[in-house]
């Protein structure tokens, strides 16, 4: 399917509020979001949901250029085989009452249910990444569940996980058929993420080490092999060079 097939987009505030996506090769220039062809219309009505928010109440987006200004990005994730939704908000500070947040948490309630994961991500850095230093959920939790494969899985904001769930499903297929994985083998899987790979190969294979250097990535891949019901499956949060030569 080539139209709506991600399951995750990262979209910018310009410092007028306006929220959108990167003119290609500047840094700076955001097209305000109307439409998209490659994210579900749920992940679009509920960004332009935050953006109208943002303007009603006059709060500024950041200025790269300036290094002030309070919303800087959004990440959006949906899930299409458990219908959940996150929304991770990307502010300088801290949220404040004057920024009326319960309007934002009451509308998103009464029009998305579909949204289990609300949050507001603190980061200070210079740095033009979605990263955080402090986490505040405003509603739900601070994951949302997905499933692939016949699998569960929970993702965090910053988790890696596949964007195309249907193509994802064909690698893994791809993957067990010319690997041909046996029950007296073990297996390393390097930048295991989540356990995408690491759950199905973990059923066919006597034993499973997965390495990740994202910590809760790794956290996840712990809690999905147990949700999961895996037992033969241990995953370690290392650079994959040093991983890989403590598993071997």
């Amino acid at each position: 399917n080539n139209w709506h097939y991600r399951n995750k987009m990262e979209f910018t505030f310009r410092p007028d509020g306006a929220i959108g996506l990167h003119v290609k090769g500047s840094y700076k220039e955001i097209i305000e979001l109307e439409e998209c062809h490659i994210a579900t219309k749920l992940m679009i009505d509920v960004t332009k949901l935050v953006g109208e928010w943002v303007k009603e109440v006059g709060l500024p987006g950041y200025n790269k250029e300036t290094k002030e200004g309070l919303f800087r990005n959004v990440i959006v994730r949906h899930s299409e085989a458990t219908g959940e939704v996150m929304l991770a908000l990307f502010a300088t500070e801290r949220p404040k009452e004057a920024y009326q947040t319960e309007l934002l948490v009451e509308r998103m309630n009464e029009r998305f249910p579909e949204v289990k994961s609300l949050l507001w991500l603190v980061n200070r850095d210079i740095g033009d990444r979605t990263q955080a230093e402090e986490t505040i959920v405003l509603s739900g939790r601070d994951f949302i569940y997905d499933e692939l494969g016949g699998f569960r899985f929970r993702l965090w904001f910053d988790t890696f996980f596949q964007p195309n769930p249907r193509q994802a499903e064909v690698l893994v297929d791809l993957a067990l058929q010319m690997a041909e994985p046996k029950q007296d083998e073990r297996m390393v899987d390097l930048f295991c993420g989540v356990g995408t790979f690491s759950l199905p190969f973990a059923k066919h294979v006597k034993e499973l080490y997965g390495v990740e250097i994202v910590e809760t990535s790794i956290e996840s891949a712990k809690r999905n092999a147990k949700d999961n019901g895996i037992t033969n499956a241990k995953f370690f949060a290392q650079d994959a060079r040093l991983g890989l030569r403590d598993v071997v």
